[in-house]
């Protein structure tokens, strides 16, 4: 099996893991990504260096990204589109793969595109509540499409479509985190894997009015990781004990991160939300607002609707109205953690690894 994303590596390590455990099929897995984590730097994916540790081959690949609006970015990313498929026929004649699963982004397209002329099978694994334009061209060429969410069949060919979930890791479906608050709560922050500088300036900005009450875990990413370290350094020798920071937080430890958590603050990508969800950790999303369908804020409206969240949105964000959200999650917590253990009755995501390597399966036979 071939694996492919622009992103969602943990959603790809959480079925990684699924397939390891397969009792009827023996997987020989590899990975395709993007040669840069974030476009104009030089920053490697995380999973160049995690996948290999379990196995899995890695390739990399030029990507361009299709974009809805003409900048100056456009005619290069656009030049870039056919080196990928280029790369990408030539990666998949040295792993010949039975099938690929792809999880999207616009690093997958070139890939699947390159699976289709070849004629291998295509499982597209859709996260999102609403479909983002990578995933809706490779939809048109998948075999079969596994949805995180029956919301977006809309986007897809309603024939190929099938609702699993979202996966998650071992690693945080054995997370057991705490029913009361203890005596000094700890806020997890998180732009995701690259980290987002929008969510930490006012994160920076309220270090002194949060760290007397609470513990703070920073996941900055690369860009902003020197500068949390210097701000660290500048704050009151009693108040640095109470901020942790990290660059990048591995996915097959962030179980211990979950365990201790009273309140998630982060974007609201696909996976931060389910794994929000599946644990019911009260939690302040701020979704990214220029996607084109939108599609953090319909993720975040969805946790929202359950009660185990708020929204926060990047236009009424500074570090004022964050401490206030703050404030008021804590007021709140109780009854959104109660919320949110009621959802985990009926959450799909908890099963959703093994229904998607059914999927799969299934397309080989």
């Amino acid at each position: 099996m071939l694996i492919t994303a622009g992103h969602a590596a943990t959603t790809a390590l959480a079925t990684i893991e699924a397939m390891r455990e397969d009792p009827e099929i023996r997987w020989n897995i590899s990975w395709i990504g993007p040669k840069v984590a974030l476009s104009g730097t030089t920053l490697k994916p995380f999973e160049l260096e995690l996948f290999p540790k379990l196995n899995v081959s890695v390739y990399s690949i030029t990507a361009g990204k299709l974009q809805s609006k003409f900048t100056r970015h456009t005619i290069p990313s656009l030049l870039k589109i056919p080196l990928g498929f280029w790369q990408s026929i030539i990666n998949l004649r040295k792993i010949r793969p039975d099938v690929v699963l792809s999880f999207g982004g616009y690093a997958a397209v070139p890939v699947v595109a390159a699976a289709y002329v070849m004629r291998i099978p295509i499982v597209l694994h859709e996260q999102t509540v609403a479909a983002g334009l990578a995933n809706r061209v490779t939809g048109l060429l998948a075999t079969k499409i596994a949805l995180a969410r029956a919301e977006s069949i809309q986007f897809f060919p309603k024939q190929k479509c099938i609702v699993v979930g979202n996966p998650l890791t071992q690693e945080v479906l054995s997370v057991k985190n705490a029913s009361s608050l203890p005596q000094r709560p700890i806020i997890y922050v998180t732009g995701g894997s690259r980290g987002a500088q929008r969510v930490n300036n006012p994160v920076f900005e309220s270090l002194n009015a949060l760290l007397p009450k609470y513990k703070i875990i920073h996941q900055t990413g690369q860009l902003d990781y020197a500068h949390a370290l210097l701000l660290k350094k500048q704050l009151p020798t009693t108040l640095q004990k109470n901020y942790e920071v990290h660059a990048f937080i591995n996915p097959l430890e962030i179980g211990n991160v979950y365990k201790e958590a009273s309140l998630v603050i982060g974007r609201a990508g696909a996976n931060t939300v389910s794994e929000v969800m599946t644990l019911a950790i009260p939690s302040i999303f701020i979704p990214i607002p220029w996607t084109r369908l939108d599609e953090q804020t319909k993720n975040a409206r969805s946790a929202e609707l359950v009660g185990v969240s708020t929204l926060l949105p990047e236009s009424k964000l500074n570090s004022q109205s964050l401490v206030s959200c703050v404030h008021d999650v804590f007021t709140h917590w109780k009854k959104m953690k109660l919320s949110g253990d009621d959802y985990q009755k009926i959450n799909k995501d908890r099963s959703a690894s093994e229904s998607l390597r059914t999927v799969v399966s299934k397309v080989l036979s």
